[in-house]
């Protein structure tokens, strides 16, 4: 299959952005909302600016948290999380996610658990969230993990709605590594062997075995899946059609590059349905699997 380059112009030029927004906390929500945080006067003063294709929304607030991952939930209010969270002695853990409303005032905070390394709405409120190997294998003083599942669904009120529940022919969850969720489609990739796992809201769907070992990001649009770069020197996105039998055709292996020529292998990514966010070191870039499949429909 033969490499190609595709040279992307950023959407958001850092120079055009306000002072202090934070592009590494930068996410979507599921309505593809863009949220830009900005950091405030004081070590725990931020702001988060919800941008439509409408309208622009700042929300002022003081957190506790060190904050790793936003989304939005109905009724505009906002979920703030952080990625670690310490066992306490009561059997519990601290708290790491804060419900926010549109004025900035806390509704509802609770623990989703330690070691998380994605999280993502729904329209119908539910937050989805994965793992990393401490979370799921456990560290420090948790004795047994909240996430040893891996993925697992929240409501806003923090009550646990569900824990991922794999069939017998996949290993257990050591460490989740991708997660993407569209509607209520969620799709989610994992360590060890890099299966990608198909559910429709709780309903386990279906799973497809991946060539591509330790992609922390990819986008899925119908039977397409987009993963970014794996392991190591890896360096080239690639793009498969899913089929039957739990297996990936190969349509295409890519680069991206940015403004200047800038490599786009390794910048900082957020994906949600279709679309991957790439964060580079002028600015944002926006690539649309939808796009591309017009480009690649055969394999080469």
């Amino acid at each position: 299959m033969q490499s190609r380059t595709i040279k992307l112009k950023p959407f958001l030029d850092f120079r055009d952005l306000m002072e202090g927004v934070r592009p590494d906390l930068l996410d979507i929500g599921p309505y593809g909302t863009l949220l830009l945080p900005i950091q405030g006067d004081g070590p725990k003063m931020i702001a988060v600016c919800v941008v439509t294709d409408h309208e622009t929304k700042r929300i002022d607030l003081q957190t506790p948290l060190t904050i790793g991952h936003l989304q939005t939930l109905s009724n505009q209010r906002l979920l703030l999380v952080a990625s670690r969270s310490a066992a306490l002695d009561d059997g519990h853990g601290e708290v790491n996610a804060h419900v926010v409303d549109a004025d900035g005032r806390f509704c509802d905070s609770f623990c989703v658990g330690d070691g998380i390394s994605h999280v993502k709405s729904t329209r119908d409120d539910i937050i989805w969230v994965s793992y990393f190997d401490e979370g799921v294998l456990g560290g420090g003083d948790w004795r047994v993990p909240i996430g040893a599942a891996g993925l697992v669904a929240w409501s806003p009120a923090g009550e646990q709605l569900y824990h991922l529940s794999l069939p017998p022919e996949l290993p257990r969850v050591v460490d989740g590594y991708a997660l993407d969720v569209s509607g209520s489609d969620v799709w989610f990739s994992y360590y060890p062997e890099f299966p990608l796992v198909h559910l429709a809201g709780t309903r386990y769907v279906n799973f497809w075995r991946s060539p591509v070992a330790g992609a922390h990001t990819m986008v899925t649009h119908k039977d397409r899946v987009l993963y970014s770069p794996g392991f190591g020197k890896d360096t080239h996105y690639r793009l498969f059609h899913l089929e039957a039998h739990e297996r990936m055709r190969p349509l295409a292996s890519f680069q991206l590059l940015g403004h200047e020529d800038e490599p786009l292998h390794h910048c900082r990514l957020r994906a949600r349905g279709s679309r991957f966010l790439l964060i580079g070191q002028h600015g944002i870039y926006k690539l649309d699997l939808d796009d591309l499949n017009d480009n690649f429909d055969q394999s080469d």
